[in-house]
């Protein structure tokens, strides 16, 4: 397995912060990985879909290595014993990291948010008071309780979302969902489930699968919650990316329905990023339409 080259790279305690992130940036690029079963799944995606010229065998090899463990028990569990005896490795760095995915020195490196509004989670100064609302939830009543977002949407966060979320590289999940559930503890958040916010059924066949479910899923083993798809996306909504505030809102008009009547009393709903919020408001008023009295949010980052 190719990795890092330990005798021309000092450890990671004595390494700058920028060239332990230019680590990171090759890790994401797939030449350092988490375990055997992530760098095999990553041979599989790189060599099947990104037609970057791998050996015929070695593509066979990952597909059908990827396939059992997906949908064989016993190969599942061999994989939970490889990635077990094999250490876990910083997704940033490379360097030993624990099952926490991002080991210290790099934890300490990444954007923090300081302060925050408890309701929409956009940033303030320092100092603030961290249990009154900004203006703007103030002045508009909003059908999310609380919202955590811990980290700002900066290097190297944005890349490793855009690692899952683009690219595919579902190892990353674990670690990014490692960040966030400690800042749920705190807020002492009192929920019966965790609900990820779901994509079209378009765009999910298109990419294969949903980043917030990805991160939903060690969230709830985290937290000790079930995983629950209440939600679907009635209609395929406009890419949010590039529209205004006011064009965001006409653009998830009524986009989301409560797939069952009975819903739980308080749910998490979980996503990748929070720019304006308007996704999971959207998202939050059909999980009240259909019966949940408190919504609150939980993402990786913050847009600010």
């Amino acid at each position: 397995m190719e990795g890092f080259d330990r005798a021309s790279e000092p450890p990671p305690e004595v390494m700058r912060p920028e060239q332990r992130l230019g680590g990171g940036m090759r890790h994401i690029r797939g030449e350092a990985y988490g375990s055997i079963a992530a760098h095999i799944e990553f041979l599989c995606q790189d060599a099947a879909f990104s037609g970057c010229g791998r050996s015929g065998d070695r593509q066979s090899l990952a597909i059908t290595y990827m396939i059992a463990t997906r949908h064989f028990p016993t190969m599942r569990l061999a994989r939970r014993i490889l990635d077990s005896l094999l250490p876990c490795r910083c997704v940033l760095c490379g360097y030993a990291a624990g099952e926490e995915g991002i080991c210290e020195a790099c934890r300490d490196e990444l954007p923090w948010v300081v302060a925050a509004c408890p309701t929409c989670a956009m940033p303030r100064p320092p100092g603030t008071d961290a249990m009154i609302p900004c203006g703007a939830c103030q002045r508009a009543v909003s059908p999310i309780a609380q919202t955590v977002a811990p980290l700002h949407y900066r290097f190297p966060v944005d890349a490793l979302i855009k690692s899952l979320k683009f690219r595919g590289h579902g190892w990353v999940a674990p670690a990014l969902a490692n960040l966030v559930w400690p800042a749920l503890a705190e807020r002492q958040i009192d929920a019966d489930a965790i609900v990820p916010v779901p994509l079209h059924r378009w765009r999910h066949a298109r990419r294969g699968f949903n980043q917030a479910a990805e991160l939903a899923r060690p969230l709830g083993r985290r937290l000790g919650l079930p995983v629950l798809h209440l939600l679907r996306r009635r209609r395929a909504t406009r890419p949010q990316s590039g529209l205004d505030a006011a064009a965001r809102r006409r653009n998830l008009r009524n986009a989301f329905i409560a797939v069952r009547r009975a819903l739980p009393e308080s749910v998490i709903l979980v996503d990748d990023v929070v720019t304006t919020g308007e996704t999971a408001r959207a998202a939050a008023r059909a999980l009240t339409a259909g019966g949940a009295r408190v919504v609150s949010l939980a993402a990786i980052a913050r847009s600010s």
